[in-house]
């Protein structure tokens, strides 16, 4: 990351590719992919997304991902979220959705979406390589950016007309990531939305096919992977930092949806 809190690379395949990503690892900023040339896997999480031409991929800090390109090309900006200039108003959780969010790691848009994308990308990155940088139109460029995407992102969100800031489903969402280390009831969160339990459970069937307590556990377990993944930490170590109420209980629950105890599934990683 430069030292201004902000940096654009090349990506491609080859000597000549300038970021290095063939090695699974997480970092604390943001970071946005642009490929306009298509070829490859990007896993993000433990999911695999298609390397396409016109797609867009988001990670956000504490993500696992590994990049691995065939013929692809495009650009990484990488960026720590102070540097976005956001309104008064403003945060920027809520005002760019698509990241921290399970299920919006990938994002295809319109060709002349990302032709204008990748032109913002290459005025930026000169930008960048000035001996003197502008701060305010790297800032500037970069909200921009982040906004014609999230436009984009708006037209696309199940049950919603455009423009109209976001779902219920994409608020528990959020909430879970928020709260998930709290084991909230499924209540306790239909009173944050306003909403009933059944509701929320309706909303989450329809638009994720699952329930509403699934995808609470799921962004548990996604935790608990990264944890034994990219940590030497203990099972019981891992337990407490997740508050369950005994190692048992964690040991049962990651087994349960993952069919491997911890320690095997570390096991098998390290050896995979």
């Amino acid at each position: 990351m430069h030292p201004l809190g902000f940096d654009i690379i090349s990506v491609s395949e080859g000597p000549h590719n300038a970021y290095d990503s063939t090695v699974p690892h997480r970092h604390t900023f943001f970071e946005l992919f642009l490929f306009v040339k298509g070829g490859g896997t990007h896993t993000i999480d433990f999911e695999k997304f298609p390397v396409e031409a016109n797609t867009v991929h988001f990670i956000s800090p504490g993500q696992i991902h590994q990049l691995r390109v065939n013929d692809a090309s495009g650009y990484v900006t990488c960026f720590n979220e102070d540097f976005v200039p956001l309104r008064n108003s403003e945060s920027f959780a809520r005002t760019f959705l698509f990241y921290d969010n399970p299920g919006t790691s990938f994002l295809a848009i319109p060709p002349g979406l990302s032709n204008e994308l990748q032109a913002m990308m290459i005025s930026m990155k000169k930008e960048l390589g000035k001996k003197t940088p502008d701060m305010e139109i790297l800032r500037t460029s970069l909200r921009l950016l982040l906004l014609k995407l999230r436009g984009h992102f708006l037209t696309r969100l199940p049950g919603e007309k455009p423009g109209q800031p976001e779902s219920r489903v994409i608020r528990f969402k959020k909430l879970i990531e928020q709260h998930y280390l709290r084991h909230l009831s499924i209540a306790r969160y239909a009173d944050m939305l306003a909403v009933t339990p059944n509701y929320l459970n309706a909303l989450c069937r329809k638009h994720e096919g699952k329930t509403a307590i699934r995808l609470v556990q799921e962004r548990l377990l996604l935790e608990a992977r990264r944890m034994i993944y990219a940590t030497d930490l203990h099972v019981n170590e891992i337990s407490d930092h997740l508050r369950f109420a005994d190692v048992s209980y964690f040991n049962r629950f990651f087994r349960k949806h993952t069919g491997y105890s911890p320690m095997n599934y570390r096991k098998k990683f390290i050896n995979h």
